[in-house]
């Protein structure tokens, strides 16, 4: 929330709220996301907050995937590059991190694998970052702190699971 005023007359709010978990992104002309085959597919974590990768890996492995981790989106450019186009279906990446601007990030990950799906994290989201993810194609928003609940949601709302 923001609060503007001219200090006498006028008092402006600007309140934001957040884009709920289950809502998709238009996908645009982007290959489809690639619908998860077997249990313990991977599942890449982007986050530069140990505990908050720590607390997503246990999740992930309670849902039956095989998560991995990048501490910034260096480190997650070079695992996405050791892994062949579709191993990585699904990419969970907070937008405030170091070594990388975010949108940047979501760039290169685009223009490396434009199939996977990204799913962007972040405490708010503000209407000029929904509009640059959104041209980037990033599928959907969770807003911190989210619960497992919604985490799952997100990702069965985003990618069908054939087991």
């Amino acid at each position: 929330m923001e609060v503007h005023s001219d200090g006498m007359k006028r008092t402006r709010f600007d309140i934001y709220l957040p884009v709920p978990a289950t809502k998709q992104m238009k996908p645009g002309t982007r290959p489809s996301p690639t619908p998860l085959q077997s249990n313990r597919e991977k599942i890449l974590v982007v986050d530069d907050e140990k505990e908050v990768r720590n607390m997503l890996v246990k999740i992930l492995q309670q849902m039956n995937f095989s998560p991995m981790t990048a501490a910034n989106g260096k480190e997650a450019l070079e695992i996405i590059d050791k892994y062949h186009s579709r191993e990585i279906p699904l990419i969970l990446a907070d937008m405030v991190m170091p070594k990388m601007d975010d949108l940047d990030m979501i760039h290169r990950m685009r223009d490396m694998r434009p199939e996977v799906t990204i799913v962007a994290m972040n405490g708010v989201f503000q209407e000029h970052t929904i509009e640059a993810l959104s041209h980037l194609q990033v599928d959907t928003f969770l807003t911190k702190p989210f619960t497992q609940r919604e985490l799952q949601m997100a990702i069965e709302n985003l990618i069908p699971r054939h087991i």
